[in-house]
């Protein structure tokens, strides 16, 4: 999954810039960026982000408890629930009719399920030149049904267009200047 890094930052930036801006326009200039995340983006892909997120050993759980915080507000634990079950079901931990499915993949009987031991292991250290893929391959033997995972989620292209996040920012930051 490729996300432009500006559009990162300018997203990132709308969220706090609304909590912590003293001025009133900066905040709703923010909540109107965050709305337009939300309807326009988060809404027609916000499964495949969340997985995708839960797949980088750097962030597991955190960075969507934080964005299910931001956007969901005090449903944020029971959309977390859903989220949850959906991602277990997902990658084949749910309760199967497949008596395999709760094999290893040395055929031995799982004593966790391979979500759950993967979530429960420490966050991987957050370097500049991580490679996730890498990553994923070194820990095959440990998860594998997470690896396929991983391989399907982790090749989906996702891009916003830099040229529209930079039109935005344009005209955001005009607005602004005028308010002076």
């Amino acid at each position: 999954m490729h996300i432009s890094s500006r559009f990162e930052i300018y997203i990132r930036n709308c969220f706090f810039l609304k909590k912590l801006s003293e001025y009133q326009v900066v905040q709703d200039i923010a909540s109107d960026v965050r709305k337009k995340f939300v309807d326009e983006i988060w809404s027609n892909s916000h499964l495949v982000l969340e997985i995708t997120v839960v797949l980088d050993p750097r962030f597991k759980m955190d960075t969507v408890r934080h964005w299910y915080k931001e956007i969901y507000g005090d449903d944020a634990e029971k959309n977390l629930k859903i989220f949850f079950y959906y991602v277990k079901y997902a990658s084949g931990c749910s309760n199967s009719s497949n008596p395999y499915k709760m094999l290893d993949h040395m055929g031995k009987p799982c004593s966790k399920l391979e979500l759950d031991r993967y979530l429960n292991d420490p966050k991987f250290a957050s370097v500049e030149e991580f490679d996730i893929l890498a990553w994923w391959h070194a820990n095959t033997p440990n998860f594998p049904n997470l690896v396929e995972m991983a391989r399907d989620f982790l090749s989906i292209h996702f891009a916003v267009s830099d040229y529209a996040v930079n039109l935005e920012v344009e005209y955001y930051w005009d607005t602004f200047n005028q308010c002076k």
